[in-house]
Order: C-alpha cells, then sequence, then structure tokens
C-alpha cells in the first residue's frame, strides 16, 4: 500500500485572520480565544497560554502538545468560521461556538 504524501500548508495571515476569535463551550462552560500571532494562530487560554497552532489539513490545525490532537474549525453554509471542534486525548469532538461576547450564568 502507497500513502500520498501531503503537503505542508502555508497560510497567509489574512488567511488566519478568519479563524481568529472567542469561541464558547456549552459542554466545558469555557472560553477559548484564538488569535493571530507574529504570523502564526495560536490558542490563548490560561492552560494554553500562547499555543502555536500548526495546520493540517483545511480547517484543521494540531500543536506540539502530547495530549492535543486536533482543532477542527466549521463553517456556516455561507463559509463563514461559526465554531470549531476539539479533539485530545481524553476528548473527543468538543464543541465550541464562535461568539462575539460570553454571558455569565449563575
Amino acid at each position: 500500500m502507497h500513502a500520498e504524501k501531503l503537503l505542508p500548508i502555508v497560510l497567509q495571515e489574512k488567511d488566519l485572520a478568519e479563524y481568529a476569535g472567542r469561541y464558547w463551550s456549552e459542554e466545558l462552560l469555557n472560553l477559548w480565544e484564538v488569535a493571530v500571532r507574529s504570523d502564526r494562530l495560536v490558542l490563548v487560554h490560561p492552560h494554553f497560554p500562547g499555543l502555536e497552532l500548526f495546520p493540517v489539513l483545511k480547517d484543521e490545525f494540531s500543536s506540539d502538545l502530547e495530549n492535543f490532537e486536533k482543532i477542527k474549525f466549521t463553517r456556516s453554509a455561507d463559509g463563514h468560521v461559526n465554531g470549531l471542534e476539539f479533539t485530545g486525548d481524553r476528548a473527543l469532538g468538543i464543541h465550541f461556538k464562535r461568539v462575539e461576547q460570553v454571558v455569565c450564568r449563575e
């Protein structure tokens, strides 16, 4: 069996900017921020301060953190990024919805 070699994906800052934003998980009650820093996409969170995300496929990123498998961004019917799904060693497909602001619940 022969596997086709995947070429590295290189994204420009303008391409990365469409992923930047805040993402809320109702399941985890947790807010993640994705930002562009020095032409790189990073996850900003107290547990992952500035974790660099590397493009693997269209809308799919990984990192060099051992228990962090992938982030797959989701899109609306009109093509805009509207959320992400996180998969790690102890989490499968945790959905985060893109939000402008988060309303705190009591």
